[in-house]
């Protein structure tokens, strides 16, 4: 072969190399936090460096999820006071009056547009904000404010421009005003129409498309919309996600939404998957990093946590031992053969018996006796000090008998004598206690064997040698 024709086929080779890896799949490289407690960012750079330019992480995988999964609701329900507040000011609008509503409700809506990625994106803050702001229109319109109670409904047709209040929050004599102020685009919207399937994590989820609910609980939802943007909310148990969709006139749209795995989901730092508490099993954290990376058209996901890394395969959902696995584990100095048992090694110099017990119970019975007798002591005080009480009853009443009436001094005699006399048998009481406690204590201690005992040691030096006896009595 020529130079020509080496040098030739050595551009093809290269040329195809590059190719393949332009071609090559992305390898995410996902953080598995416990409470934002998770592997460093020099890890991460670790392994991402090993696995070359295929692998995603920081600010590239960050922009990735975003594209894929869109904004994310705070993990925590940052607005629970805030919702519970607009309840509470419905109840006071119409129990207290329109003062006390609007007291309540105002600040409210103010803190809410403060976090706007939980107000947006979550359902239930949604609706208690439309609410709020609705409430607060109808407060104007009956304090006569007719601008101010249009600026109300104008905030809220801005938010959501396919919001309606519902006929039973809506009275009559404000209905029209409502239809006024919806805008144009919502209220002329075209007859051209399109499909959207929105596919659930599993069954039972409710889909609900700008607040009208779907009868089906199926795991794929599929219904035919006007051609316009929607909102649309699923709901699987207490967890919630809301996104908007596109529907094209004549063409199909599909949304997959997983409320769960939304909320798991980190994009700021180190992208990954971020758990409020410790996962039941390493099988949980490996079907989250699955979905993740079949979300980002990838085969495989690298995982990065406390405990050792792990490679999944996304099709079979599924841990991966290769090269690749191997790869990651010399990145981060990982790569240990597994732990071996080893019996602990005993020095002969050292005498491994267990030690005697010791000899008696040591001062713990002496201790309780002497409180033993320390309280009989104060039962005896005690009781002497009942006899002057007594002596004074005694003199008032004879034989017991205080006539018809009896008088404060001889309700208090009565009383002191009664007290003295109940402290003195408690004391009494707990002293023989304690003191037979502390017998019995004593008596059933263990203590160490006695005896005589002999060892004989062999020694020996250079120039002599010998026995030693030690001897214990």
């Amino acid at each position: 072969m020529t130079a020509r024709a080496s040098g030739a086929w050595v551009g093809l080779c290269s040329l195809a190399m590059f190719a393949a890896s332009a071609e090559a799949d992305p390898i995410p490289v996902l953080t598995v936090s416990v409470r934002d407690r998770g592997p460093t960012a020099a890890q991460v750079a670790s392994v991402a460096g090993a696995l070359g330019p295929e692998a995603q992480s920081g600010e590239a995988l960050s922009r990735e999820l975003l594209a894929r999964f869109g904004r994310y609701a705070p993990q925590e329900d940052v607005l629970r006071p805030q919702r519970e507040a607009i309840a509470a000011g419905e109840t006071a609008l119409f129990a207290q009056g329109r003062p006390a509503g609007r007291r309540r409700l105002q600040p409210a809506l103010t803190a809410m547009e403060a976090a706007p990625d939980a107000l947006e994106l979550q359902e239930n803050n949604r609706a208690a904000y439309l609410k709020g702001l609705f409430l607060m229109a109808r407060i104007a319109h009956e304090d006569r404010r007719p601008e101010e109670a249009e600026t109300w409904l104008r905030r809220a047709f801005a938010f959501d421009p396919w919001w309606m209040p519902s006929d039973y929050d809506c009275p009559l004599r404000f209905r029209p005003i409502v239809a006024r102020l919806r805008p144009p685009s919502v209220a002329s919207a075209p007859d051209a129409s399109g499909t959207l399937s929105v596919r659930a994590p599993r069954e039972g989820c409710t889909v609900s498309v700008d607040d009208a609910r779907s009868a089906s609980t199926a795991q794929t939802v599929e219904q035919s919309l006007p051609a316009r943007t929607h909102r649309v909310s699923l709901r699987c148990g207490e967890a919630s996600r809301v996104r908007t969709v596109t529907v094209t006139a004549g063409r199909s749209t599909s949304l997959s939404l997983d409320p769960r795995l939304d909320a798991l989901l980190r994009v700021a730092g180190l992208p990954g998957l971020n758990y409020p508490t410790a996962p039941e099993s390493p099988a949980v954290v490996i079907s989250d990093a699955a979905a993740v990376g079949s979300a980002l058209g990838a085969t495989r996901v690298v995982l990065l946590s406390g405990d050792r890394p792990m490679v999944v395969d996304v099709r079979r959902g599924e841990l991966v031992h290769d090269e690749m696995s191997a790869q990651v584990e010399r990145a981060l100095g990982q790569g240990l053969p597994a732990a071996v048992n080893h019996p602990p090694t005993v020095d002969p110099r050292v005498d491994v018996r267990p030690a005697p017990p010791s000899r008696g119970p040591g001062a713990g019975p002496w201790i309780l006796m002497g409180a033993g007798v320390a309280s009989l002591a104060a039962g005896g005080v005690l009781f002497y000090l009942r006899g002057a009480p007594l002596d004074t009853f005694e003199r008032l009443c004879p034989d017991g008998d205080c006539g018809d009436s009896v008088s404060p001094e001889e309700q208090t005699a009565h009383d002191d004598a009664a007290r003295y006399t109940t402290l003195s048998f408690v004391a009494g009481g707990v002293g023989v206690a304690a003191i037979a406690g502390g017998a019995l204590w004593y008596a059933l201690a263990p203590r160490r064997a006695e005896g005589t005992a002999l060892r004989v040691t062999p020694w020996s030096t250079a120039s002599s040698g010998g026995v030693s006896l030690h001897a214990q009595f």
